[in-house]
């Protein structure tokens, strides 16, 4: 994990001191709900999640994004550098609601995936052997509207969050989210109106 003391305070300072904005004012510029979480990043109480980062990119596109989370590479935006390297978040599949507001915990090089938003470890049984215990997913979000029935994504609704193969069913409005190891994990059913967001593998790197 980052070790970013207040690091994190020192790169957002800079943007803001170049803006000539008071830190409330930066929040509201940047779309924020709450100038508490830019003194909350002063404080060193949180980082710069991937929501804030990108926040401040589409007002101020010169810096970069993997720089403000991170520290890594150069202040000023430079695409050619940045592409390859992904976000990497050590958390679980069921957490990938809030994944907008987490801290990123580290980065990983890997410039043959051409198109990606952040990757996790998947810990669990459901889909083994196909996916094994300890797979990092490289992920991208989604239109609900571009699933392929029989491919795996991540799933999740105001209630859960899980990686399953994608099936029709009778129901048009309904889908079945099946487990490779059914022996253990039931099929689940979900409305498609329930369907909050979906995360397709464009990666797998097992260890």
């Amino acid at each position: 994990m980052i070790n970013r003391s207040n690091k994190a305070w020192d790169r957002l300072a800079i943007v803001i001191n170049e803006s000539g904005m008071t830190m409330h004012s930066f929040a509201k510029h940047i779309g924020l709900p709450r100038s508490e979480t830019i003194y909350q990043i002063k404080r060193g109480q949180i980082g710069i999640s991937k929501h804030v980062a990108d926040a401040v990119v589409e007002h101020f596109p010169e810096y970069s994004s993997i720089w403000l989370q991170s520290g890594y590479g150069t202040m000023l935006a430079n695409p050619s550098k940045e592409r390859g390297y992904i976000p990497y978040y050590n958390c679980k599949i069921s957490q990938l609601r809030d994944i907008r507001d987490m801290d990123v915990d580290d980065f990983f090089y890997l410039p043959i995936v051409p198109d990606f938003d952040f990757a996790v470890p998947y810990i669990g049984e459901e889909m083994a052997p196909e996916i094994p215990n300890g797979t990092i997913l490289i992920l991208k979000q989604i239109d609900m509207r571009s699933v392929m029935f029989g491919n795996t994504y991540v799933i999740y609704t105001a209630h859960i969050a899980v990686l399953r193969t994608v099936r029709s069913t009778e129901e048009v409005n309904r889908l079945r989210l099946v487990a490779v190891n059914s022996e253990k994990f039931d099929d689940l059913y979900i409305n498609r109106s329930d369907v909050s967001g979906v995360f397709a593998i464009m990666g797998k790197i097992s260890l």
